[in-house]
């Protein structure tokens, strides 16, 4: 055992698909409106993964990914919050958003442990929809 883990006990299968997102370009989008982005750490006992944040002052899509604590599936929360705050999501602060129904199984979506690329693919899927509705809300305002 090592004094520090560069993994931040995230599962390998979170840092799997973050490395697959990490060519997803928000250029296009930052040419109509003004987006940033986020990765953190997602800790929920031992579901353990990483959550993707993007899109302006007023309104972000997060999206957590992590190892379902009670099977092999990689699962995925989804919900909008009200801009970025001073710190990353947490479950104490974002769980009851990211749970609705305070029910363990009820995720957004749910992937087979093999299926990354798919995981990766709906996320990228997820951002592109939410990004360009910011940019239709942020022409319509003028």
């Amino acid at each position: 055992m090592k004094l520090v883990d560069l993994q931040l006990g995230v599962h390998r299968k979170a840092w799997s698909i973050a490395h697959l997102l990490s060519h997803f370009d928000l250029e296009e989008w930052n040419k109509e409106t003004f987006v940033h982005s986020q990765t953190a750490p997602w800790y929920n006992g031992r579901e353990r993964g990483l959550c993707f944040s993007c899109g302006n002052m007023n309104s972000v899509l997060n999206i957590c990914v992590f190892e379902h604590r009670n099977s092999d599936d990689i699962c995925a929360l989804k919900w909008v919050s009200d801009g970025f705050g001073m710190n990353p999501p947490t479950i104490e602060k974002d769980g009851k958003k990211a749970y609705p129904t305070d029910n363990k199984w009820h995720v957004a979506k749910s992937f087979s442990y093999d299926e990354v690329y798919l995981t990766a693919d709906w996320i990228e899927s997820e951002f592109r929809s939410f990004l360009n509705d910011l940019v239709a809300k942020a022409k319509e305002k003028g």
